[in-house]
C-alpha cells in the first residue's frame, strides 16, 4: 500500500473483520476516526475505529429517515428505493 499511496492513505474500511484487516489501515491511517469495520467490531473497538453496524456502540451508518422516491436525484443504485424489497443475510 505505501507504494501505490506513497501521499499516506486518507480513509480505510474494513469489510472482512480479520485482525489483520483492522490492524492495515490502524497502521496506514493517521486518523482513527476515519477508519471504519463494519465486521470486526471486537478488534475494531480495542483499535478506536469506528464500529458501524447493528451492535452495541456501533454507529448505525449515515442513512436516516425513509429512503428516496424511486426516480429522485437521491437515489443512488437501481433498488435504493422506498418501493424497493430486499432481503440481507448475514
Amino acid at each position: 500500500m505505501r507504494a501505490i499511496a506513497p501521499e499516506g492513505v486518507h480513509a480505510a474500511a474494513d469489510l472482512v473483520g480479520t485482525d489483520e484487516a483492522v490492524d492495515v489501515p490502524v497502521e496506514l491511517v493517521s486518523n482513527r476516526s476515519r477508519i471504519a469495520t463494519i465486521a470486526g467490531y471486537e478488534r475494531g473497538n480495542r483499535a478506536g475505529i469506528k464500529l458501524l453496524g447493528g451492535v452495541p456502540g456501533a454507529e448505525p451508518g449515515t442513512r436516516s429517515g425513509k429512503p428516496p422516491a424511486c426516480g429522485s436525484r437521491k437515489q443512488r443504485r437501481p433498488g435504493d428505493c422506498a418501493s424497493s424489497s430486499r432481503t440481507v443475510t448475514r
